[in-house]
């Protein structure tokens, strides 16, 4: 979301990415690391936070590029949308925002990709075979829609909903279709600008290096649809300690480590998959989670939590298949307080560790940097040493 350029509304996108890659290339560097791209919550309710995602399993659409959107130069209706002067005021206001504005951000990108889907809809084309044999193709997509349509139609969380609804069974009257519609396309979008980047980052030699956070979104699709996988009676946090005093709470829920391991870890398999396709990098945030997780009952303060251990050698046989499957690398998050057992298996299963570096920039980057916003140059950290 900082990477910006000047052509970007207010936030870096997948465009900005991809040049972030090419110029990391001229300067000799051979991977692109992001945090999390997951779909967010950015309206109501809103949570930008990258590690509470509505789901570990679809693409937050705030990071698509509009204007490379095919449908973008076909419609006049959107192209005269983007160029009008109170449009183009508002992304004059983001770009000179010195935080990143993720709520009106987002409904400047809806409002053009809504008229693009107007746009797609009404004209038979390839394009519009192509966004339907997508749909057809991934059917959890459709579901992913029906939900995210219906908590903005009824405007309060799953738990709240009717109890058919509540148990993973939604119906048209539960949603508005034209909102489903769109994140049917958002998602499609998103899908094609993921693939687009990879392509790119493989034909540059340059890797990308995605991050899987810990958890989702309490009142997120993948913790309704998926809710055998969860404990939804405690949520994930940290003991107290000479940092934070009182402990920590996490705000989300762990895996039940009985349940997942009686379906199979679908689940866990899924994410990993999700972000294998595109990435040559994987991060697992919080690795100790493997391992055990830090567990307070709802409604109870950090001091009252316990730890609870789950199988963390089921959970590294998953790893170093997928990893082999797609042809990855897979990084664990191990900064801060680590047991010693977590870095030994994580050395037995060739899972890589992190440490806290510092970058530089190299005496060509000025000139590799034209594009860039000034702003982003002036943020950087920079050293005589390369």
């Amino acid at each position: 979301y900082a990477l910006q350029s000047r052509e970007s509304w207010g936030a870096g996108d997948l465009t900005d990415l991809a040049g972030l890659a090419e110029w990391i290339r001229k300067l000799g560097c051979e991977v692109v690391a992001t945090l999390p791209l997951l779909s967010a919550f950015l309206e109501q309710p809103y949570e930008p936070s990258p590690y509470a995602p509505v789901s570990r399993l679809f693409w937050n659409e705030f990071y698509v590029d509009v204007t490379r959107v095919p449908e973008y130069m076909d419609c006049a209706a959107t192209r005269s949308l983007v160029s009008s002067p109170d449009f183009q005021s508002r992304i004059g206001a983001l770009r000179s925002s010195s935080l990143v504005n993720y709520d009106q951000g987002m409904f400047l990108k809806r409002k053009a990709l809504e008229e693009l889907l107007r746009h797609l809809l009404h004209e038979s084309s390839e394009r519009f075979t192509a966004f339907y044999r997508f749909v057809n193709s991934r059917p959890q997509v459709e579901d992913y829609a029906e939900f995210r349509a219906a908590v903005e139609t009824q405007r309060k969380p799953w738990r709240e909903w009717t109890d058919a609804a509540r148990a993973g069974v939604l119906n048209p009257g539960d949603y508005r279709e034209e909102v489903k519609q769109y994140h049917l396309y958002a998602q499609w979008v998103v899908h094609e600008q993921m693939e687009a980047l990879a392509e790119k980052m493989g034909s540059l030699e340059t890797a990308l290096y995605l991050d899987l956070p810990l958890g989702v979104h309490r009142d997120g699709y993948d913790v309704w649809r998926e809710s055998i996988f969860f404990a939804e009676e405690v949520n994930v946090g940290a003991p107290p300690d000479a940092f934070f005093s009182k402990g920590q709470n996490w705000g989300f829920p762990p895996f039940h480590p009985e349940r997942l391991r009686e379906q199979g870890y679908r689940y866990f398999i899924a994410c990993l998959q999700n972000h294998l396709k595109y990435s040559r990098l994987l991060r697992i945030a919080h690795i100790m989670g493997l391992h055990r997780l830090f567990l307070i009952p709802e409604g109870a303060e950090p001091t009252d939590g316990v730890y609870v251990h789950y199988r963390p050698e089921e959970f590294y046989a998953i790893l170093n298949l997928e990893s082999h499957k797609h042809g990855s690398v897979i990084v664990g998050e191990n900064l801060g307080t680590v047991p010693r057992y977590v870095n030994d298996s994580m050395a037995e299963h060739k899972i890589w560790g992190m440490y806290v570096g510092q970058f530089s920039i190299m005496p060509q980057a000025e000139e590799v940097l034209g594009e860039v916003s000034p702003d982003t140059v002036a943020s950087l950290n920079t050293h005589d040493t390369p």
